[in-house]
């Protein structure tokens, strides 16, 4: 399978979110996850990109609340793993 790098506004958006993040999460941390940038707290994903999408680790409430709002669940970078 090959994945198509992310549009350069969207890796734009990704690294202002870092920025905006860092000060509030000390631990904030950049690395790649599927070869695309991701940001990790204290070892746990909180969000990233793939291929044209932001992919964001959400509690479930918070989740439902954007899922009714409109926002789709669509990662599955490899399905049926």
């Amino acid at each position: 399978m090959v994945w198509k790098p992310s549009p350069p506004p969207l890796a734009a958006l990704f690294d202002a979110l870092c920025d905006a993040s860092a000060p509030g999460h000390g631990g904030l941390a950049r690395r790649k996850m599927f070869g695309y940038p991701s940001a990790f707290v204290g070892g746990r994903l909180c969000f990233g990109l793939h291929e044209h999408r932001l992919v964001l680790r959400l509690p479930r409430a918070r989740r439902a609340e954007l899922l009714a709002a409109g926002a789709v669940s669509v990662f599955a970078p490899a399905p049926g793993r």
